[in-house]
């Protein structure tokens, strides 16, 4: 190589060197990088818990104050209660902020279990969470830290009564039916797939057979869900105005009501509907 060939590239070097240089310069000095801001929330739902910690998830709408489009590439941020962290949040990886239109933004929490119980355990329907840490925005190819502080405020009654809906969905089974004149008693077997202590305890709603409603007054016998138990069997018993005999036919039956789970001394209502067939062709129903 030339000494004029050397010395063009070294020339080209301290350029691209010195322009770079000005741009960082520029995007750190006079270009007004700002962390997002939150707008509300879209959804927040219970995704399931072990015996540490409890795991959420939520969609946040932000707004990006900076007029300038950037990408999140990292976060360190926290919930804090009284100074100390208390959850650890996690943003989807490489998030693109819009700077003309709100961003819908999933954020997954970690939050210790002692501290979720202690929330419902004070009746704090809805809570407004501490979140502070950093974010690492991306502009081009260059990196700045943003600092970010905001209050997020949870419904926590409304998201643990949508999370135990989801729970018991498909997750009750009968057994088998007995008969006794005009009662009805269904054996039912239980899945617990929330990761939580709780007890059911009642059951208000009919039992209809081949659609007519026939069944009133049910009776449930308790529910207990302890020390991390995941399946749990119980009698559910109806009283009717008809006298079950003899039958060549097959019936079909559907449960419909509220199943009521006591879960930290608070009450929820869980809507059930269990359907199935009478396979036993000697039994039947009679007026």
């Amino acid at each position: 190589m030339t000494d004029y060939k050397r010395l063009n590239l070294i020339l080209m070097i301290v350029i691209v060197l010195t322009f770079s240089s000005l741009v960082i310069f520029y995007i750190y000095k006079y270009i007004n990088i700002e962390p997002p801001t939150f707008d509300g929330l879209v959804s927040t739902r219970i995704l399931g818990a072990n015996e540490r910690d409890v795991f959420l998830e939520m969609v946040w709408r932000v707004q990006n104050p900076s007029g300038l489009h950037y990408t999140i590439t990292h976060t360190n941020m926290h919930f804090y209660e009284f100074g100390e962290p208390i959850a650890r949040i996690f943003f989807e990886e490489n998030l693109s902020i819009n700077p003309t239109k709100s961003t819908n933004v999933r954020v997954y929490a970690t939050i210790e279990k002692g501290v979720f119980e202690s929330l419902m355990y004070n009746f704090i329907d809805v809570y407004s969470f501490n979140m502070s840490g950093t974010a690492r925005a991306r502009v081009l190819f260059f990196t700045k830290e943003l600092q970010m502080h905001q209050f997020i405020p949870i419904s926590i009654k409304e998201m643990v009564t949508n999370f135990l809906q989801l729970s018991f969905r498909n997750a009750i089974a009968v057994e088998r039916v007995g008969f006794n004149n005009t009662d009805v008693e269904f054996h039912l077997r239980l899945l617990n797939r929330t990761g939580f202590d709780l007890v059911i305890t009642e059951f208000n709603g009919d039992l209809e057979v081949n659609r007519n409603i026939v069944g009133f007054n049910p009776v449930l016998e308790p529910v207990i869900f302890a020390d991390n138990s995941t399946r749990g069997t119980t009698r559910l018993r109806f009283t009717t105005s008809q006298r079950f005999a003899g039958n060549d036919q097959p019936f079909r039956y559907v449960l419909s009501g509220l199943m009521k789970l006591n879960l930290w001394e608070t009450e929820y209502l869980v809507a059930v509907e269990i359907s199935g067939e009478n396979m036993n062709s000697d039994i039947g129903i009679r007026n």
